[in-house]
């Protein structure tokens, strides 16, 4: 779902987004982000908030562990699988600058401060998480031609 405002001055974007699925080991994932700029010839400037969240599933014991060595092995490969399944969340601002140095040609700047949870592992394969702040700078040439 989306929602787009744009006058001769500013403008705004509103986007959401949610994705599921039935497939147990497939996170469900929510995100969104929202952004305002102004324009101001020849450049454009925009701060913008996002958030972005995946949950996964709990695993069901679905598997009967002691019946066989090939069942065993197969409940171990699933545990496995769910045991390294962590919920992430993502959170960032940023802010822009592009220049419309040239016709159909800009150069943009981008700052962005992501505070974001990171899965951490250990020898014995247990998962947990740790906040982390990051920040990102990115430079880039648009073209259209």
């Amino acid at each position: 779902t989306s929602l787009s405002y744009d006058s001769l001055n500013y403008f705004t974007r509103v986007e959401l987004m949610k994705i599921s699925s039935d497939i147990p080991f497939l996170p469900s994932i929510t995100a969104g982000y929202t952004t305002i700029g102004y324009y101001f010839n020849p450049f454009t400037t925009h701060i913008t908030y996002a958030k972005n969240n995946s949950e996964s599933a709990s695993p069901s014991n679905e598997i009967p562990i002691g019946l066989s060595p090939q069942l065993d092995q197969l409940a171990y490969g699933y545990q496995v699988i769910f045991n390294s399944l962590i919920d992430t969340e993502k959170e960032s601002i940023t802010l822009g600058l592009k220049w419309d140095f040239k016709t159909n040609m800009a150069i943009k700047f981008d700052f962005s401060i992501i505070d974001c949870v990171l899965p951490i592992s250990n020898q014995s394969d247990t998962f947990r998480s740790k906040s982390e702040r990051v920040n990102l700078m990115q430079v880039g040439l648009e073209w259209v031609f």
